[in-house]
């Protein structure tokens, strides 16, 4: 759970110091690259700390092989052409 907030903040992070190091301020943003790069900056950090903070999904399947090949078996049997 750690991991999803350091990322989700390295993002905010990453943000503040363009912000910072540009001298902006609310009256002044920047061109429509400069949101772009913060629109990805920002859902970068969503998307790779969300997972993380929210928990990932347990194991759904397990590999059977005998199932694996019974289905090889009837896909083959099925379409002739492979």
């Amino acid at each position: 759970m750690i991991a999803g907030y350091s990322i989700l903040v390295a993002s905010w992070k990453d943000i503040y110091s363009d912000w910072v190091t540009n001298n902006r301020s609310l009256g002044h943003w920047g061109n429509v690259n400069t949101m772009y790069k913060y629109g990805f900056l920002g859902m970068y950090g969503v998307g790779f700390s969300f997972p993380l903070l929210l928990g990932l999904p347990g194991e759904i399947n397990t590999f059977q092989f005998k199932l694996y090949k019974l289905e090889i078996i009837t896909f083959k049997s099925l379409n002739s052409t492979f």
